[in-house]
């Protein structure tokens, strides 16, 4: 396992979780997360106490998120038609979760042509609309995956990690083979990854902007880029799990 030394802080923004009282007073002191724990009143109010379905995302000729529950009274809802776009697409496609919230691509477009995205928190129904980012100046043929890390435990805040993925080298004998933007740096392709200083975009709830930060690695890298091009994995898993974010990463090392 490669890891990196600095992990995500759990003190992030104020976020709409219907939990966000229980939870912030859950971290004054020891007396008062007794009293929070013992009378279980932010599990209560995060999340009701039995699943009222299970968000499943298919995959083929268009990319669609569905739930699936049985008929009942519960105030978690599967009809995103409440994100902030109109059109009968406008509830969107899963592409993260983390303790109750959902990281949403919505169906509009941004500048760059990316799909808008959303933190939801389905029991609450309230969404918060990610800011516009310039897309990063990376190496070509490269693309970032988004992950949540949110623990209501710990903190009502919750942040968005972008972490670089890189694309399956093209051959000219390729269909969508385009020379001049398929060509790649040698130099780049031979160089180690992780690098040694790690610099991740990480969107803080409580600035609302997205900042630059740098993580150092432990121990020798995983491979190199070229390595990582041999992966033919689109975005893997992420656990958020003791203050610290752990992702599945391309050539199946994982990053913390």
């Amino acid at each position: 396992m490669r890891t990196c030394r600095r992990c995500c802080p759990t003190t992030c923004s104020r976020t709409s979780s219907a939990a966000s009282r229980p939870a912030a007073s859950r971290c004054v002191c020891r007396a008062w997360r007794a009293v929070v724990d013992a009378r279980r009143l932010l599990r209560a109010e995060l999340l009701p106490l039995s699943p009222a379905g299970i968000f499943i995302n298919f995959h083929g000729y268009d990319d669609v998120t569905e739930l699936f529950s049985r008929p009942s009274s519960s105030p978690v809802s599967g009809m995103r038609h409440y994100l902030p776009e109109a059109g009968g697409r406008s509830w969107g496609y899963v592409r993260d979760h983390c303790h109750g919230l959902l990281l949403v691509d919505g169906a509009g477009r941004d500048d760059y042509h990316r799909p808008l995205q959303y933190v939801l928190n389905p029991a609450t129904r309230r969404v918060a609309p990610l800011p516009l980012r310039r897309p990063p100046h990376v190496e070509v043929n490269s693309c970032e995956d988004r992950y949540l890390a949110y623990d209501p435990a710990d903190s009502p805040h919750y942040q968005v990690v972008s972490v670089t993925r890189f694309l399956c080298k093209r051959e000219p004998s390729d269909i969508f083979y385009d020379r001049p933007n398929y060509q790649l740096d040698p130099l780049v392709e031979r160089s180690e990854w992780p690098p040694s200083l790690y610099t991740l975009h990480v969107l803080s709830s409580r600035t609302g902007r997205w900042e630059e930060r740098s993580f150092a690695r432990q121990g020798g890298a995983a491979g190199t880029v070229a390595d990582m091009r041999h992966s033919p994995h689109e975005k893997q898993n992420a656990v958020y799990w003791r203050g610290a974010l752990y992702v599945h990463c391309q050539t199946d090392f994982v990053t913390r």
